[in-house]
């Protein structure tokens, strides 16, 4: 709790001491041309006071807790950003390994599409060369049987009393 601290006519503060000769402003008795030369005198007794018055213990000790206060204030809200960047540390860290297994996963996967891309080139090759083969086979033995044909039908001509068949 901070004392009350008396406020002079000039607007500064009195350190919890009274000045003799002042009092409100406006005081019973005095005109306008006493209240100036009053004022004058007010301004200069209180420069003079200000200036020789010392803050007293109570003033001393209000002034000591608040910086205090202050400073404890300062230190907590220290902390409290010091808390949230360590949060906001362990947040990006644990972002940081989400995105390091996804990509991992990507890499994962692409490394599986790529091996089925190349077992089904390999497997269509194979289709493509058993296929070339199978047709070349086919081929082989269209021409065996037509040679075997040529054959027959020369043996049918050459054997006496078989009619002639018609030459292919």
């Amino acid at each position: 709790v901070l004392p009350a601290v008396n406020i002079s006519p000039a607007g500064t503060p009195l350190c919890g001491q009274q000045v003799q000769g002042l009092g409100p402003a406006g005081a019973a008795g005095n005109t306008d041309g006493e209240e100036a030369k009053s004022a004058a005198g007010i301004a200069s007794k209180l420069d003079v006071f200000l200036w020789s018055a010392q803050p007293t213990l109570e003033s001393q000790h209000a002034i000591m807790s608040a910086a205090m206060v202050n400073a404890r204030r300062a230190r907590l809200r220290a902390e409290a950003d010091r808390q949230l960047l360590a949060n906001r540390l362990v947040r990006l860290a644990a972002e940081e390994v989400k995105a390091s297994k996804r990509i991992e996963e990507t890499h994962k996967r692409t490394q599986e599409i790529l091996a089925v891309k190349t077992r089904h080139q390999q497997s269509e090759f194979e289709r493509q060369s058993q296929r070339a083969e199978h047709d070349k086979e086919m081929e082989r033995h269209k021409c065996e049987l037509v040679k075997d044909f040529h054959i027959n039908a020369l043996k049918t001509c050459l054997v006496p009393g078989v009619p002639k068949i018609l030459w292919l």
